[in-house]
């Protein structure tokens, strides 16, 4: 990459209203144009837009829709000049997907979509979301713009040679993690949007599993949860 190979970026934790997409818009936007003025890329959280513990609420249309235009005005009131990624519930042909969207200048350049969903142990995400491998298009309509969709895609900036993959929590806990598809694209920046929880001895691994595939990849990894 340019500039001496450096590339600031930020992974945020927000402040989280459960349920109330406005409101925890309102606060990722606060931070955002509080973030020093050469931060070139921001990452928030799996589902930020919503709250990752909505349960059974993922099955309430005005939810859902809620997110939807809360995600077009996000992209609107971003900052210039500054990339974002930000986990949003989509529900797309009747089906729900736990997804990030890559925002940039007021516009949402694509949609990456979680494809290992978890449910053991306290996960019981296959109640809500259906993995990637069940989508039937590589697009959806946003407001009005046709945005990419896809558990594939990379962000290239041709200004600093950053290809940005995105994957979301469970993608990186598998045999071989989506990021590691991502760097096989092109990927020197991979993101993950995660809403991991504490327990004994699961922060150590944690730490350890982002810093060897960050090693294994040949690439910064920037992890928000």
């Amino acid at each position: 990459m340019d500039r001496f190979s450096y590339y600031k970026v930020a992974a945020i934790t927000p402040p989280v209203s459960i349920g109330d997409p406005h409101q925890n818009v309102d606060a990722m936007i606060d931070i955002l144009h509080r973030l020093d003025s050469d931060t070139q890329l921001a990452v928030f959280p799996e589902l930020a837009i919503t709250g990752y513990t909505c349960q059974d609420l993922f099955y309430e249309s005005l939810l859902l829709s809620e997110a939807k235009k809360e995600l077009l005005r996000m992209a609107k009131e971003i900052p210039v000049n500054l990339a974002c990624v930000v986990g949003v519930p989509l529900l797309i042909e009747g089906t729900l997907y736990n997804c990030a969207a890559f925002l940039f200048e007021q516009k949402i350049l694509g949609i990456y979509v979680k494809s290992f969903i978890p449910g053991y142990n306290e996960y019981y995400e296959p109640r809500w979301f259906s993995s990637s491998d069940t989508l039937k298009c590589d697009h959806i309509v946003l407001g009005e713009q046709i945005v990419p969709l896809s558990a594939h895609i990379v962000f290239h900036d041709q200004t600093t040679n950053a290809t940005i993959g995105i994957e979301i929590c469970e993608d990186l806990w598998v045999s071989i993690p989506m990021s590691s598809d991502h760097a096989l694209a092109g990927a020197n920046i991979l993101v993950n949007c995660s809403a991991s929880n504490d327990i004994i001895s699961k922060d150590e691994y944690r730490l350890s599993l982002i810093k060897h595939q960050s090693a294994a990849c040949y690439a910064g990894y920037v992890y928000a949860s």
